[in-house]
């Protein structure tokens, strides 16, 4: 109706951002840029009817497929005062300044500012995606056209016709009506036009039943909010059925004289009252000075749901998050919660830290483990919670098919052997896939991937350098190549720098080396049995304070991989995969067998697979390659057990570093929903209904308290002229110039 802040701007101060802060076409399409919203967007201005024109529009919108919701509603701003003085003129504003609809004291209109938002989606979409859902809405409107004049009058008869086609085409019984939201705005001439029209319909010789409905204006008790006065309306109503009254309409002591409430049935809360009826309906009519009528028909809805006695416990772990729900912004301050019952949320709550989440930009890294971290029972548990997890394990079956006899999936449920040399690393593998598929499904993608030994083969197929089916040949071949090679030992030594231990290796230079580096102070030393021995004898005698904080623990293998012991493995898978080529990574791809981002040859060649498993792996550096200084970078361990967090703090000294584990032993549920948990506290948003078989509902809560920082800019001349003094003289009127 009105366009008072594109004046907010003298002719001195026009720039280049005039065009875009004061268009009116523009208002609309700095929402869709904000929230990246690609859908219809449009500005409707019908004056007062606008923000119901525009639900209109947008469940039109939405019936034709177009988009899957929208954003629409209203707002008035009063910023000067020369919409005043034109309706004043016009003798349309109330000299009391009070919207005193349908009273007899009706002088006018008093002007209101606000904003009133409402999102819309179809019925189905919306119970779907377990919405909170308000209420059901049918729209219609219509022109007075010439029916009347002048055209700021209302016309009764197309009021009239717009009810009928609005009830006939929704199918909806007018006797039904509890409560009408009449436009009442406390003009001499709209309201008994109005809530004649109303009458007349309502009371209309067909319907043989007369019943008592309650009619009221929000206008007595927040003003006339010209363009968003319609979804004022309709917001009011909603709250009205959500609570189960019927509020109070002001000034109503004394009717107008011109209506006949009483005729029509009609009675105007004058107190609180309850609305008790289950299935309420309510309507809601938005009139324009320039002849275009809407109405609204809403329908409460009801669902069942299912509350959560106190006393209840989960048979599995839920997640409670705080500070954000998939409808809503999630703010830099977050929780999340892991609990079965209301008494363990309470618990946990009490002691709970809110973490604030870095403003540097995420960098997601999946580190996909390698040998010896499969424990028997892995995935059983995911396979029957996930079907995204099965159904990624079973393609996995079907491709390994070819080359073995066993399912892959029926030995997991069987809780095989995993110390099975040639069972052990498929699953490991088959395990790291199908997490990545759950991550996904939940919203997770990343940012970089590597892998540690076996672990190289899942994080290339993830990286688009192989198909899956590639990928399972690629493990299997190499599983049978190392299963093969026996002998040596591996021994796993932390708290030891590794420069030291690279001098003492010198003198069993052929017989031992270092075959992992995980950090400057952890590594796994790899080679002849008899060597790695006398090394660890070594390491035990030396003087106590050499030997302080030192760890030593042999790892359970059938050979030492990443030495010579793997030589004639090396060979044989290249014979194995010859003629394998791969393609280009999709994301970055760091290579633990240089420590460096990958180049043009690596992972896609049959060579590559050799030095995989024969050269040291580079875990330690490619771990730090994979980290950027100016994000906040999170590792996310893929696999059945993690293998990152005991050497991190060596290698990362910043505070930007976060460590998430996907799977521990014997909890992979509560595992995966704690990082998930974690992760969301980090800055990432996580797709929540997907953990649970049916959307879930979000509760609400308190309203957040924001900073109330003004942005509104008005120029210094204008900002003098509203002060009363000319711009030019910088004089007040009520002085004379000397």
């Amino acid at each position: 109706m009105n366009n008072e802040y594109s004046t907010l701007t003298f002719e001195t101060d026009l720039n280049h951002y005039s065009v875009t802060g004061g268009s009116t076409g523009i208002t609309s399409a700095r929402v869709s840029y904000i929230f990246d919203l690609r859908g219809p967007c449009m500005s409707v201005d019908t004056a007062c009817s606008s923000s119901l024109v525009a639900i209109y529009q947008a469940i039109l919108v939405l019936k034709a497929g177009d988009c899957n919701m929208a954003v629409c509603g209203g707002v008035n701003a009063l910023l000067t005062p020369s919409a005043f003085i034109q309706l004043s003129r016009a003798r349309m504003l109330s000299r009391t300044g009070q919207c005193q609809a349908f009273s007899a004291r009706a002088d006018g209109y008093a002007r209101g500012e606000g904003c009133g938002i409402v999102l819309l989606k179809r019925l189905s979409d919306a119970i779907k995606d377990g919405d909170n859902i308000w209420a059901t809405i049918v729209t219609g409107t219509n022109q007075d056209g010439r029916t009347v004049s002048p055209m700021t009058a209302p016309s009764g008869e197309q009021q009239r016709q717009l009810l009928k086609t609005v009830y006939e085409k929704a199918g909806i019984d007018p006797r039904e009506i509890d409560y009408i939201e009449a436009h009442g705005t406390g003009t001499v001439a709209g309201d008994p036009v109005e809530v004649k029209s109303l009458g007349m319909f309502f009371t209309d010789p067909h319907i043989q039943k007369k019943k008592k409905r309650y009619i009221g204006s929000v206008k007595t008790n927040i003003g006339h909010l010209e363009s968003a006065a319609g979804v004022a309306g309709l917001i009011k109503v909603l709250l009205m059925m959500k609570n189960n009254k019927f509020v109070k309409t002001l000034f109503a002591d004394e009717l107008h004289p011109d209506i006949d409430f009483q005729k029509f049935g009609f009675v105007i809360p004058t107190d609180l009252n309850d609305w008790d009826r289950k299935r309420k309906l309510a309507c809601v009519n938005s009139f324009a000075f320039g002849g275009t009528n809407c109405h609204v028909v809403l329908s409460s809805y009801t669902e069942i749901t299912t509350e959560i006695e106190k006393g209840h416990v989960s048979k599995q772990p839920l997640m409670f998050c705080f500070s954000g729900q998939d409808q809503k912004d999630h703010f830099q301050v977050r929780k999340a919660v892991i609990a079965t019952s209301l008494e363990e949320l309470a618990n946990k709550l009490k002691r709970v830290n809110m973490l604030e989440t870095s403003y540097k930009p995420k960098r997601l890294i999946f580190v996909f483990g390698g040998m010896g971290i499969a424990w028997m029972g892995m995935c059983k548990e995911l396979m029957s919670q996930f079907q995204v997890f099965k159904g990624k394990i079973q393609e996995i079956d079907s491709y390994l098919n070819e080359y073995v006899t066993w399912s892959l999936y029926e030995q997991l449920l069987d809780d095989y052997n995993v110390e099975d040399t040639m069972f052990g690393p498929i699953a490991t593998f088959a395990c790291q896939v199908a997490l990545v598929a759950l991550w996904k499904h939940l919203g997770i993608k990343p940012d970089c991937v590597l892998g540690q030994s076996i672990g190289e083969v899942a994080a290339s197929h993830i990286a688009g350098v192989w198909s899956l089916s590639e990928a399972v040949k690629i493990i299997f071949h190499r599983t049978v190549v190392l299963a093969k090679a026996t002998g040596g030992k591996m021994l796993l030594i932390r708290n030891k720098p590794v420069e030291k231990l690279e001098m003492m290796l010198t003198k069993y230079e052929g017989r031992a080396n270092i075959g992992l580096y995980y950090s400057p102070q952890s590594c796994v030393i790899s080679g002849d049995t008899d060597a790695v021995d006398q090394i660890e004898k070594d390491l035990l005698t030396t003087s106590t304070d050499e030997k302080h904080g030192i760890t030593l623990h042999t790892l359970r293998l059938q050979t030492a991989f990443h030495s010579h012991h793997t030589d004639n493995a090396k060979q044989e898978i290249q014979r194995k995969l010859v003629g394998m080529q791969g393609d280009s990574s999709d994301i970055e791809l760091i290579s633990t067998v240089s420590g460096k981002r990958a180049q043009e040859e690596d992972f896609s060649t049959p060579h590559y697979w050799g030095t995989n498993i024969r050269d040291p792996v580079q875990f330690g550096k490619a771990v730090g390659n994979a980290a950027k200084e100016k994000s906040f970078n999170i590792f996310v361990e893929i696999g059945p057990k993690p293998v990152l967090d005991s050497c991190i703090n060596d290698l990362f000294t910043e505070d930007n570093i976060a460590v998430v584990p996907s799977m521990k032993r014997n909890s992979e549920l509560n595992c995966l929903l704690e990082a998930a948990g974690k992760m969301y506290e980090h800055g990432l948003n996580i797709t929540w209904n997907v953990l649970y078989d049916r959307p879930q509902r979000n509760t609400e809560y308190p309203k957040y308290r924001f900073c109330r920082n003004k942005h509104l800019y008005v120029s210094e001349d204008l900002r003098q002229q509203l002060m009363g003094i000319q711009p030019k003289t910088n004089l007040h009127p009520f002085f004379e110039d000397s």
